[in-house]
């Protein structure tokens, strides 16, 4: 006889089932994951995330539910900045959006630091770049 125990399946998420773009599913993990800002600066590689980033904050404004603000410094080094600060003065978690190439080098300062930045691309254009403190 096995000690093993079958555990029920979890509940799918709500969305689950629906086609959705890589853009969208980012928006869609943020915001499960409780994310409640996110400082970026756009560039053209990234553009079809912060499209999602708004149409995802028309949708909650309709239903009544939390948006995500978008925060827009001058550069991609004070997204990072913003970003860390952000993580360290709430405890949340910190979100950095920029672009590929030189807009993801421009926050290799913040990511010098000793706080932990981790930076993500898009597996199908490898274009994106996120980076959550």
């Amino acid at each position: 006889m096995s000690d093993t125990v079958i555990q029920p399946r979890p509940v799918g998420h709500p969305l689950a089932g629906q086609r959705m773009s890589g853009a969208r599913m980012i928006m869609q993990v943020l915001a499960d994951e409780g994310v409640t800002a996110i400082f970026g600066y756009s560039g053209g590689a990234i553009l079809p995330t912060y499209d999602a980033v708004f149409l995802y904050n028309e949708h909650a404004a309709r239903t009544g539910e939390p948006q995500i603000p978008l925060i827009v410094p001058a550069n991609e080094q004070g997204a990072g900045f913003m970003a860390a600060g952000y993580a360290r003065a709430s405890g949340r978690v910190g979100v950095c959006l920029v672009t590929s190439g030189p807009g993801a080098t421009n926050t290799v300062t913040r990511r010098q630091r000793r706080t932990s930045l981790r930076c993500w691309r898009s597996p199908r254009d490898r274009s994106s770049t996120l980076a959550a403190v």
